[in-house]
């Protein structure tokens, strides 16, 4: 089955919450237990950057959400949507079995709907967690 076409608009320094459930030709719920998942958003399909990585092991896609067979969580917090000063990009999400089988569930392109009331103390509380991790190298652009 190819992968349904579903535009999205993730609305910038809002946590952006997707859920929905997979079904067989039958309507009936796919069961996941022990599968993993993967969605990128890209600037464009060939591009090398990688904008968005979310999955079921960073914690961004959860398969079986709620212990409800079938269904699939995606979340994307403020404090990731708040630093997206893209516009557009593009996507697609895969699930594996265990066998692992890929299944691309959806595809499609994604809209920044840029924020317009810009909160002082968002962008101290990303810089102060970003000063408690050490482990990685970064860069405060103010």
């Amino acid at each position: 089955m190819p992968a349904a076409i579903f535009d999205i608009t993730i609305e910038q320094g809002a946590l952006y919450e997707r859920i929905f459930t997979w079904e067989d030709i039958d309507s009936m719920p796919i069961d996941m237990t022990n599968w993993t998942a993967r969605m990128q958003i890209r600037p464009t399909i060939y591009d090398e950057l990688v904008l968005v990585d979310l999955s079921t092991e960073n914690g961004g896609i959860f398969l079986n959400y709620g212990g409800v067979s079938g269904t699939v969580r995606l979340v994307i917090h403020t404090r990731e949507t708040n630093e997206f000063y893209w516009s557009m990009g593009v996507y697609d999400l895969e699930v594996y079995d265990l066998n692992f089988e890929c299944f691309r569930l959806l595809k499609g392109k994604i809209k920044i709907d840029p924020q317009v009331t810009r909160v002082p103390w968002m962008r101290t509380v990303i810089l102060d967690n970003a000063l408690e991790d050490d482990s990685s190298d970064f860069e405060v652009i103010v």
